[in-house]
């Protein structure tokens, strides 16, 4: 997925998809609207490492990012679908099959792996000991109900880089926010959980995330606003769907009168629980530095 990409990023995030091993792929790149888009680059990228299943789509207008997630979908031809963006690489030789592997087994449609968050600066790599979700005990458990509570009381999302999913749900969810939804493509996520779609946790590591850029990360307050509409938006389709999802996020109520001083107390508390996490230095599992090192050709410093 690229819009006004970093070209360099860009090629070294298809190197990492590339190099997968254990299983067969295609490599769909869906722009949207990106003025002077090198199409020619990137088909000379693939073409010299020798991949030929491949397919360009390049917007001739920039429709926001669930627009161009929905045009990705309609063109793939698997049965699984790996979102990824410049910036953002598959972590080893392995994991794409590795998880394909976890996902079939345990039968989920839906899934996620480890992040391993960085950060660029002074020609260096800079492994950051964050994760989303913040807490992992819900999905180390398999307790479904606690994961609910995670992701619809406190918004503790799984960051979108780290999905997998069966190509026909991730276009029927996608399909069901197009044109509500504009930026935030993994808001079908947290609707799935409302209506009770199981996400697996492959509790290994599958892929380095850029933690500095990307829209999510961006603090302008126009973008803040347009992440904020289509937040609110996302919890408009939930209720839609869900009209006693308030009453699990605030408590029981008459619809006018709910309690935020309760609720916030217990956010405070959940996100307290999750510092301590963050202060062990706890999301860092098996990070092998030299993993991204022969990606980017830099030192990584933990």
């Amino acid at each position: 997925m690229t819009y006004q990409p970093d070209y360099e990023k860009l090629f070294v995030t298809l190197t990492s998809i590339i190099q997968q091993q254990g299983c067969r792929y295609e490599i769909v790149v869906g722009d949207d609207g990106s003025s002077n888009f090198e199409e020619r680059e990137i088909e000379l990228c693939l073409l010299r490492h020798g991949f030929k299943d491949y397919t360009i789509l390049h917007s001739s207008e920039n429709k926001g990012t669930v627009h161009n997630v929905m045009n990705v979908l309609d063109a793939a031809q698997g049965r699984y679908v790996k979102l990824i963006s410049p910036g953002d690489y598959l972590y080893s030789e392995h994991v794409l099959a590795d998880m394909l592997r976890f996902m079939e087994e345990k039968s989920y449609k839906i899934a996620f792996g480890r992040a391993c968050y960085y950060t660029k600066g002074d020609d260096k790599y800079y492994l950051v000991n964050r994760m989303n979700p913040f807490q992992l005990a819900p999905y180390q458990s398999g307790d479904f109900a606690a994961v609910k509570e995670a992701y619809l009381v406190y918004q503790d999302y799984v960051v979108g880089a780290a999905f997998m999913g069966e190509r026909h749900i991730l276009a029927a969810y996608t399909r069901d926010i197009l044109g509500r939804i504009i930026f935030t493509e993994d808001a079908i996520y947290p609707i799935m959980i409302a209506d009770d779609i199981r996400l697996g946790f492959w509790d290994q590591n599958f892929v380095w995330y850029e933690c500095s850029d990307g829209i999510s990360n961006d603090t302008t307050e126009e973008w803040r606003d347009r992440l904020l509409y289509d937040s609110n938006m996302t919890l408009t389709i939930i209720v839609e769907r869900h009209s006693d999802i308030l009453d699990l996020i605030f408590g029981p109520g008459d619809g006018m009168h709910r309690d935020d001083t309760a609720y916030m107390k217990r956010r405070a508390a959940y996100y307290a629980e999750a510092e301590k996490n963050l202060v062990a230095g706890a999301y860092l599992k098996n990070v092998d530095p030299l993993e991204l090192k022969k990606l980017v050709h830099a030192e990584v410093v933990v």
